[in-house]
């Protein structure tokens, strides 16, 4: 956990805000949308308003979608996670999925956050506490064990939420498979098959997560695109609009 209202962990990012408002975009996670009730939520999904009375979403991941929210909870969970496996169970390949919480209200940002949580994510009979502990999904996109080799990468990478971000200046294909002592056409096999996506867009999500973290750090845009292995804050403001759907500003004004 970076603060109460930005939750920034392996496997799932979740972020309370206020006056959100995220143009077409599409990205590689599984996303739940909490709204509060008191305020205005629009979810556009594929060029269509989603409607009904209801007061939660579930969004398959690489959907284009857009929202806008007057405050609530946005949680996005990587798809091989476990977490995932079963999002996208009960999604059953449906783009999107109405949530009957109408009797559950929205929490505000709480030192427990996984209690606070619980509620929305019985739904789906996902325990929440587990999935905001956990330091390694320690499965493959079909719910078997991973891979030792690409699960030692993903420990690895997850040492970025332990404590300073790995700087991603070595994650060449390249050099990641003579590490693990294979070839790079085998590295990057091997991680489709186990992840569900191929290794580049995956560390393109790994990377926005740095430096989200960095900027909940307090760190400005040029620092944290930095740390995240971008070439500037320009890059990593398009790469962010492209995946997130709002600004590094948007995002500034969101976590503090």
């Amino acid at each position: 956990m970076i603060n109460d209202n930005v939750i920034c962990l392996p496997g799932i990012l979740a972020i309370y805000g206020e006056s959100l408002a995220a143009s077409d975009h599409q990205h590689q996670a599984v996303q739940l949308i909490w709204p509060d009730l008191k305020g205005v939520c629009t979810l556009t999904v594929e060029g269509e308003v989603v409607t009904g009375s209801y007061n939660g979403f579930l969004i398959q991941s690489n959907i284009e979608h857009k929202l806008v929210m007057s405050k609530g909870w946005i949680i996005l969970i990587e798809p091989q996670s476990s977490a995932g496996i079963t999002l996208a169970n009960y999604l059953q390949q449906r783009p999107v999925a109405s949530l009957n919480i109408t009797k559950i209200t929205c929490p505000q940002p709480c030192a427990d956050l996984a209690q606070c949580l619980q509620p929305l994510f019985d739904i789906f009979s996902i325990n929440a506490a587990s999935l905001l502990s956990s330091t390694n999904t320690g499965v493959n996109c079909f719910g078997a064990p991973l891979d030792k080799r690409i699960e030692q990468l993903l420990h690895t990478l997850n040492a970025c939420f332990e404590g300073e971000c790995v700087k991603p200046d070595k994650w060449l294909a390249q050099e990641i498979a003579q590490d693990l002592g294979v070839s790079e056409s085998r590295f990057l096999h091997l991680f489709k098959q186990e992840m569900g996506l191929p290794w580049r867009p995956y560390l393109l999500w790994r990377r926005l997560l740095c430096a989200i973290k960095a900027l909940s750090a307090k760190k400005n845009a040029t620092e944290a695109a930095h740390q995240a292995g971008f070439s500037d804050s320009a890059h990593l403001s398009r790469t962010f609009k492209r995946l997130f759907g709002m600004t590094i500003r948007d995002a500034l004004r969101t976590l503090s």
